[in-house]
């Protein structure tokens, strides 16, 4: 599991240009318009825009096939039109309101790399330099990206102008928190002790490395919390939030932003304990990951691998 790259502080410039000049590159296309218009990649444009503004308020970068699944649409390749459109707007409504708008659309990143695709050179701050830059190189140009899109402060203007509406709270978490409070005194079921077990002795289920050893189940954190799995060596700890394949949506929801609290207390316990250990968390499921909370995940950048059963795969 190498380590995520960091969003450094950096900044960037994209120099004053019409999308005439952007053909992008992964479809090699120079007639890409805007997210105005009546076109199949517009419609979808649109669509995505919100999206990304959400993803932008939460400082989280969204993979393809993660916004492909949101979209309804079945191939993340279709995507390059879309993105394409959003960054041509972008650069437009920048030269109309005087200001740069950042490529929200570098957002987007790959599953493998981390990185967007090659689309976004275009958009970089020098196109040429960025397609012949090293992998470190790319990395620190698309930071300096990102860092911009997550501190410009009108995303929202940025929508009312194409009139898009944000998305709201409501709309990210469909339960009541009343529901999550009733079961904090549940026992543990049968189900749910199967797939803890079977994660810690089998933590590839979950995509860990065998090279880390075997997990420790119901781990005790200096907040009071017990960690369902957790996995530690030299380099990481990991934490993994467990929920069983009968558990109802609002679960699922508690495990969410359990793994929130989890990472932000075993950082806090490295830093108290001077080590530098990489720390993660994992939320796994034994069913599926219910499609009305990819988008909740999503904003919050939690890594889940769901349908596990009971470990037994």
């Amino acid at each position: 599991m190498p380590p995520l790259a960091s969003c450094l502080p950096l900044r960037g410039s994209v120099r004053p240009t019409t999308k005439q000049e952007h053909p992008m590159a992964e479809t090699g296309e120079a007639s890409i318009e805007g997210l105005v218009g009546d076109k199949l990649y517009q419609q979808r444009a649109r669509a995505a825009l919100p999206i990304l503004v959400r993803q932008a308020k939460a400082s989280q970068t969204i993979e393809y096939g993660a916004l492909s699944r949101e979209l309804g649409m079945p191939n993340p390749r279709n995507l390059n039109y879309v993105l394409g459109a959003i960054g041509n707007s972008m650069l437009e409504l920048g030269q109309e309101w005087g200001i740069k708008v950042p490529p929200i659309q570098a957002l987007v990143v790959n599953k493998g790399s981390g990185l967007p695709g090659e689309g976004i050179s275009w958009f970089a701050p020098d196109a040429s330099e960025f397609k012949k830059a090293s992998r470190i190189n790319k990395e620190l140009i698309v930071n300096g990206m990102l860092a911009e899109v997550f501190t410009f402060a009108r995303w929202n203007d940025v929508l009312a102008r194409y009139g898009l509406k944000p998305v709201t709270a409501a709309e990210l978490i469909p339960v009541d928190p009343s529901q999550i409070t009733q079961m904090r005194d549940q026992g543990e079921g049968e189900q749910h002790l199967a797939l803890k077990l079977a994660i810690s002795l089998n933590p590839s289920l979950v995509g860990i490395e065998p090279s880390l050893g075997l997990g420790d189940t119901e781990v005790d954190l200096y907040s009071g919390d017990r960690v369902d799995v957790h996995f530690a060596s030299l380099s990481y700890r990991i934490a993994v939030e467990v929920k069983p394949v009968n558990a109802p949506q609002y679960d699922v929801v508690r495990g969410l932003f359990q793994c929130i609290k989890y990472l932000a207390v075993i950082e806090a316990e490295e830093k108290a304990e001077q080590s530098i250990r990489d720390c993660r968390v994992i939320l796994a499921l034994g069913g599926d990951m219910p499609g009305e909370l990819r988008p909740l995940q999503a904003t919050l950048g939690i890594h889940v691998i769901d349908r596990l059963g009971l470990g037994e795969v």
